[in-house]
């Protein structure tokens, strides 16, 4: 019913061709009693999204997986670093199996050549009396921007800049062998590497909050891994989520 389900590379990786949603198919995977690091991957998602429920256009050529991440493991004591070690995993990936070097835009988006190249998105769910947290990641790999129409929407594929395709297998093994070791690394590292790689420091910046705007400075990420930025007004302010705008 859910496709063919693969222990050749631990972990238990589930492969499908079009989902809606693979975030959806986790949860699913989930209740029903999936282990820990369950992966769910699909070659092409019909109602993809991002952070606020937006569209997420996710067309074959792709990657778009979802990970299990259950609290047994201790990971609500490092959910708030999630996206930090999802990115880190990434970017250090792209680099090391293509010569790329992918960038972070705080707080959860992979950019190359100051465009989108991916994005990651972390919901949670009750599974009995614990809680269970999906960790999403999608990559353009192997699209032709232009053709798709994601290069109007400022974003970019690995095959645009290489002008080939690679292997999305590959791709895959790399980043998961990314996460298992960045998921255990002290925090003090993960931040230093965070920091090398984050393009949103230094930067110009809008930052869309609930109920206002705030313009300023980015001029670091904190311990935490909030947003520190100077305002126009010359304020230190910390900034813990938002929607983040790079304007120069």
């Amino acid at each position: 019913m859910f496709g063919e389900l693969c222990q050749e590379f631990p972990p238990v990786i589930i492969r499908l061709r079009k989902v809606s949603s693979t975030m959806d198919i986790a949860k699913e995977f989930a209740v029903k009693g999936a282990p820990e690091w369950t992966v769910v991957i699909a070659e092409e998602q019909t109602s993809g999204r991002g952070r606020l429920g937006r569209r997420w256009i996710s067309p074959r050529g792709g990657l778009w997986f979802s990970l299990i991440l259950h609290s047994k493991t201790g990971i609500h004591e490092k959910l708030y670093i999630l996206p930090a070690i999802a990115g880190v995993s990434v970017a250090t990936t792209v680099k090391d199996l293509y010569g790329l070097q992918a960038k972070l835009k705080w707080p959860n988006d992979i950019i190359l050549h100051e465009k989108k190249l991916g994005g990651i998105l972390i919901e949670s769910l009750a599974v009995g009396e614990n809680i269970t947290h999906i960790l999403g990641i999608g990559l353009n790999v192997n699209i032709d921007s232009t053709r798709t129409g994601l290069s109007d929407l400022g974003a970019v594929s690995i095959r645009d800049v290489l002008g080939r395709e690679v292997d999305i297998s590959i791709l895959l093994k790399g980043i998961l062998n990314s996460l298992l070791r960045y998921f255990f690394i002290d925090k003090k590292s993960l931040l230093e590497m965070y920091r090398g790689l984050c393009e949103t420091i230094g930067k110009r910046v809008k930052i869309i909050l609930e109920n206002s705007v705030v313009e300023g400075t980015a001029i670091d990420v904190s311990h935490d891994f909030s947003l520190i930025v100077v305002d126009d007004d010359g304020q230190r302010q910390r900034i813990l989520w938002g929607d983040v705008i790079h304007l120069r």
